[in-house]
């Protein structure tokens, strides 16, 4: 390796270990900022892609007249419904809404399951 600049030199090798050692420390941030900019190139083309689709769903509208988009809104309409209602029954149990009874016989089977559980993990 006695080709490598400044190898054979005390004084050489330690201006070039500083030297490469600093030279990747720079890499690393340049490689951070690429995934950063490829973060965001990849949101713009979400956004023209959304975009896109839009326009797309317009020009289908347009061409099959109002009967059409107003069959298509009444669609759309009813699938935003069902997801709010199945983002509501989802949160739901979360916010307390809706209470929870148990059962005569379930009461009594949980009560002899932990009675049991009891009894067997004391003896």
């Amino acid at each position: 390796m006695s080709w490598w600049p400044g190898w054979n030199s005390a004084d050489n090798v330690g201006f070039w270990s500083h030297f490469w050692f600093w030279f990747g420390i720079a890499c690393l941030f340049v490689a951070g900022a690429c995934q950063v900019i490829s973060h965001i190139y990849k949101l713009r083309k979400d956004a023209l892609v959304a975009h896109k689709l839009l326009v797309l769903t317009n020009r289908v509208a347009d061409r099959h007249g109002k009967a059409d988009e107003a069959r298509y809104r009444a669609v759309v309409g009813a699938l935003q419904k069902e997801l709010e209602q199945a983002n509501t029954s989802v949160t739901e149990p979360h916010n307390g809404v809706t209470a929870r009874v148990l059962t005569p016989e379930q009461q009594k089977l949980l009560s002899r399951t932990l009675a049991h559980l009891l009894a067997k993990r004391s003896g």
